[in-house]
């Protein structure tokens, strides 16, 4: 068995179902990194300062899924534009500079790559980014700030939960064009901090509603250009029985209501989730509207190309984004 010489992981709970290893290894062996590992490893917010404090220098990089993504917060330091925006960070990037006083830890650098993850499985489903390698402009763009669809506005976008990956998903309509946003959550009055964030980015968030106001959320889901769900996984099964009925409290179906949907770029959905895949949201949204819509699994590849880089200190254009898309679509197809 060959020597491991450099260990990256990604971490969170539950954590078995995580194709992040997939991607990483993909990417490692097209590099010729032969000495590089990538796992999962189980942590919980109560036991990540611990596991932190388990590292030893063979350790370069983290990825932080659930619960972690904001617990991380305290023990490093924002290094990019959307990390320091949101506080939240994906990414955790190990120095291991023995000349700071670190407390026999590394210096942890913090980054988000979850904003362009979901700007570019949105632009993949609209049909503007036709090959893997293409994300990487884009990638640089978002990383950036800059918008990637300029010329497009007055987009009405739609967003399921408030959570971290919820914020994110904010930031990445903001890019696409989006200036109109609803937002649908277990406790709509816990939404306070996203309609904060969104008016620091120039968006007009109307009332939250909860996803219990059926008929209401029905029509929000087929009226809006651009929808996120951030749900875990059969958390928006009670949305799909919604667009599953034939009828909604006015009599009239959610697709009269809307008009004739639009199956390009305008009318996209993406559901975080990719285990199961396609979920029942997916498929019910497609049946109802007519619309495009994209699973979790793509959200991911694109997130893991710049902690890529990072972890590996390598240039982002000397990421193999179609070495890691190839490996993906032989577990996801």
């Amino acid at each position: 068995m060959d020597q491991v010489e450099r260990r990256c992981a990604v971490l969170g709970d539950p954590i078995d179902h995580s194709l992040s290893p997939i991607l990483h290894r993909a990417a490692y062996g097209a590099m010729g990194m032969d000495g590089w590992e990538y796992e999962r490893r189980r942590v919980t917010q109560e036991t990540l300062d611990r596991f932190i404090d388990s590292l030893d220098s063979s350790w370069a990089g983290l990825s932080l899924t659930m619960p972690l993504k904001k617990t991380i917060g305290p023990m490093g330091t924002f290094r990019d534009r959307w990390a320091h925006i949101l506080g939240v960070s994906n990414t955790a990037v190990l120095s291991w500079d023995r000349s700071g006083d670190h407390g026999g830890r590394p210096a942890i650098s913090l980054t988000n790559t979850d904003v362009e993850g979901i700007v570019c499985a949105f632009m993949e489903v609209a049909g503007s980014l036709t090959e893997p390698d293409q994300a990487i402009d884009i990638i640089k763009a978002v990383s950036d700030g800059q918008p990637v669809a300029p010329s497009r506005n007055h987009l009405h976008g739609l967003i399921l939960g408030n959570g971290n990956t919820a914020e994110s998903a904010l930031c990445a309509l903001g890019l696409l064009g989006v200036d109109q946003l609803d937002l649908v959550a277990r406790h709509p009055g816990r939404t306070t901090r996203m309609i904060d964030l969104a008016g620091g980015l120039g968006i007009t968030v109307g009332t939250p509603h909860g996803m219990d106001e059926r008929n209401r959320v029905a029509d929000l889901l087929c009226r809006a250009d651009l929808v996120v769900s951030t749900l875990p996984a059969h958390a928006a099964d009670p949305m799909a029985d919604l667009l599953d009925r034939p009828t909604l409290g006015t009599g009239r179906t959610a697709r009269d209501e809307s008009g004739p949907a639009d199956a390009g770029a305008d009318h996209l959905l993406l559901d975080v989730v990719y285990r199961p895949r396609p979920t029942r949201l997916i498929q019910s949204w497609k049946r109802r509207t007519g619309g495009q819509a994209i699973s979790g699994d793509r959200m991911l590849l694109y997130q893991a190309v710049r902690q890529v880089a990072q972890m590996t200190c390598n240039p982002l254009d000397a990421v193999p984004v179609g070495a890691m898309d190839r490996e993906l679509k032989k577990e996801t197809q």
